[in-house]
């Protein structure tokens, strides 16, 4: 867990304490207190769990090329092959299609 996750849940649990307290007192001020301060821990904990997965991606982007790596140097040339087949697909799936409506 990150210290955002970590900071964000706190919040979370301090607004819903500041919130309830604030209900059970009357007191409005109050209760909107909590609620924003639990909003903002929400976001806060949604901002670590990014980061977190942010992270996963990258050590999975890294071991990816270190796989790859070898390959591309002991075949260059089938990896161009391999790289330009893989964009002639890409392209193809993501060209505009036309339609054409024929009236009777």
């Amino acid at each position: 867990m990150t210290d955002d996750r970590i900071e964000g849940t706190a919040n979370i649990g301090a607004g819903k304490l500041e919130s309830g307290l604030g209900r059970v007192l009357g007191d409005s001020k109050t209760e909107i207190s909590g609620k924003l301060r639990e909003a903002a821990g929400k976001v806060q904990d949604a901002y670590g769990r990014a980061q977190e997965t942010l992270d996963k991606v990258k050590d999975q982007a890294s071991a990816a090329r270190d796989r790859i790596e070898p390959f591309v140097n002991e075949r260059p040339y089938a990896a161009i092959g391999i790289a330009a087949g893989i964009g002639l697909l890409l392209g193809l799936m993501m060209r505009e299609r036309k339609v054409v409506y024929i009236r009777k």
